[in-house]
């Protein structure tokens, strides 16, 4: 499986294990450290685009499978798919090998054609800008 865009591993691994973004998701911080210590994740995680954070997108295209409809015990690690009786996600690890193994064609084609949106703050500034000139030009309040 050759890779298309994150080529160092060593570095996509450290994302994974200490992924700061997953703070508020106890699932994607144990899935984050079987990613980390798995060459076959990450090398399917690599296949994100340049320019897109592997991370999101790995997660992303697993979640989007899951509620797409297909059959995995995965699902229920998910309280996103199975509500209050999702199970621990220490457990969810094996299940996400299982999964990205048996649903790899349909993962490697998501992450290598879809995008994904974050909320990153940096981004906000360059609109601040734009808005305080144009705000410049009219006479009533910018919304």
């Amino acid at each position: 499986m050759e890779a298309a865009g994150t080529s160092d591993l060593a570095t996509l691994a450290r994302r994974f294990a200490f992924a700061g973004e997953f703070d508020s998701s106890p699932l994607y911080r144990a899935l984050g450290t079987v990613v980390a210590s798995d060459e076959f994740l990450l090398r399917l995680a690599s296949r994100a685009r340049v320019g897109q954070y592997p991370t999101f997108l790995f997660f992303a295209a697993v979640h989007y499978l899951l509620l797409s409809g297909v059959e995995h015990d995965l699902a229920h690690y998910y309280p996103s798919m199975v509500g209050a009786d999702a199970l621990p996600p220490e457990g969810a690890g094996t299940a996400l090998v299982s999964f990205c193994a048996t649903f790899e064609p349909e993962l490697i084609a998501l992450l290598e054609t879809r995008l994904v949106q974050t909320n990153n703050v940096k981004r906000s500034m360059a609109l601040r800008l734009g808005l305080v000139a144009v705000g410049r030009q009219l006479v009533s309040p910018v919304h």
